[in-house]
């Protein structure tokens, strides 16, 4: 029984990634032989988040550089490996993985197919052979964010509602804390987990509960599908929302302080277009891949002016920068 499921599993995953293959209408020559990237993703390309974005980033792609593309997305962690393994066996060049999660499983899969260059997305490590990873600079991320939630909070207390604490998670909460420890040291940070990067359900629930703790000031997790929880449980329940990687306006309009801009787009772009050379790049406030705005009526001017003074010193490298992983 263990073996037809397994075997039943290989085939539902291999179907997925079959039907998922989009035709590049590039009008090079036709015996050019063309790059073929394939995007895989944990969200819906439809979230208007993470995934979307990401998978906007593979468009172009296409459209700019005319080579053939192929996606899979709503992935499930027990999925990524083998997803993996059946683009590498379909002959495709590049295969790039949307989300830190994807670390593991590409660090695994890899050396069975030293002709495919995987690349990672949040990813943080290389095996130096076939292995790329980009990755946002996540600590400037949790910095700007946690310099407008404690210049702004007025119990005291803030949060953030992610999927699962992955080490670039865990990296932007590093940031968080600085920021706080710096201009609100009498502040708490709190962070919960649910488990999901997908189910908003949990997300709601996970940021009402800590509402009626007290948190006024809530941080997404810039992840994908949940945050609409955190952006519906904000706007109910009339506490403050800082953006993070997505406009939340549309759904949080009373409650939106501000967004952190993550180009999520030019990310994977830039991950997928680029030369692969086995090394780990991080892309922040410098590249243009990060930008802080407030929302003028919701901030006083005087709370923008100084977070617009945290990002220049942040790109400046006149603040302290901790890399991921090291310690604080």
């Amino acid at each position: 029984m263990l073996s037809e499921h397994l075997k039943t599993r290989r085939e539902v995953v291999k179907t997925i990634v079959a039907a998922s293959v989009v035709a590049s209408a590039s009008g090079a020559l036709a015996d050019e032989k063309k790059i073929r990237v394939a995007g895989l993703f944990d969200g819906p390309i439809t979230d208007k988040n993470w995934a979307q974005f990401g998978y906007e980033g593979l468009l172009q792609v296409k459209k700019n550089l005319g080579w053939e593309i192929a996606y899979t997305d709503r992935l499930t962690i027990d999925q990524y490996a083998e997803v993996l393994r059946n683009y590498a066996r379909q002959g495709f060049d590049r295969v790039v993985g949307h989300s830190g999660g994807f670390m593991e499983p590409a660090l695994e899969v890899a050396p069975e197919y030293p002709n495919t260059q995987f690349i990672v997305i949040n990813g943080q490590k290389t095996n130096g052979k076939n292995i790329t990873s980009y990755i946002e600079d996540a600590y400037e991320q949790g910095y700007l964010m946690g310099s407008l939630a404690a210049l702004m909070t007025k119990t005291k207390k803030v949060a953030q509602v992610q999927g699962v604490n992955i080490p670039v998670e865990v990296w932007s909460e590093q940031g968080t804390k600085a920021a706080m420890a710096q201009l609100a040291p009498d502040a708490t940070f709190r962070v919960v987990s649910t488990g999901s990067w997908t189910d908003a359900n949990k997300a709601r629930e996970a940021a009402v509960a800590l509402i009626q703790g007290g948190v006024d000031v809530l941080i997404p997790s810039g992840g994908g599908q949940l945050d609409i929880g955190t952006f519906t449980a904000a706007e109910d329940k009339k506490v403050m929302l800082v953006g993070n990687s997505a406009d939340p306006t549309d759904v949080a309009p009373n409650a939106t302080i501000g967004i952190l801009g993550l180009d999520v787009t030019k990310l994977f772009y830039t991950a997928a277009s680029s030369e692969p050379d086995a090394k780990v790049h991080k892309l922040g406030i410098k590249a243009g891949i990060l930008t802080m705005t407030t929302i003028p009526g919701k901030v006083p001017q005087a709370v923008a002016d100084k977070v617009a003074e945290i990002a220049r010193d942040l790109s400046d490298g006149k603040l302290r920068h901790v890399e991921i992983g090291e310690k604080q």
